[in-house]
């Protein structure tokens, strides 16, 4: 997939949308935690894949490593092939 660029307002709506459907805040979404998070994850893919943002602007917006965000955007992709 090629992205043209990275598309804030919906890496921005994204992000509610995600927040709105798992029943938590945003903020909560992109706190940094330590424990398996689906709703973080499912963010995280949404950004990368419909919102163009790389690796390195996810993991800033959410504190983690972009090595981290790409082992989440990979198993949300490989979850969503088996469901």
């Amino acid at each position: 997939m090629t992205h043209q660029g990275p598309d804030r307002p919906v890496a921005e709506e994204g992000l509610r949308g995600v927040a709105q459907n798992y029943g938590v805040g945003a903020e909560e979404i992109v706190r940094k935690v330590h424990r398996v998070n689906e709703a973080r994850d499912v963010a995280m893919f949404l950004l990368r894949q419909k919102a163009g943002l790389g690796l390195k602007d996810i993991a800033g917006r959410f504190g983690v490593r972009y090595k981290a965000v790409s082992q989440r955007v990979w198993l949300v992709k490989k979850r969503m092939e088996k469901d």
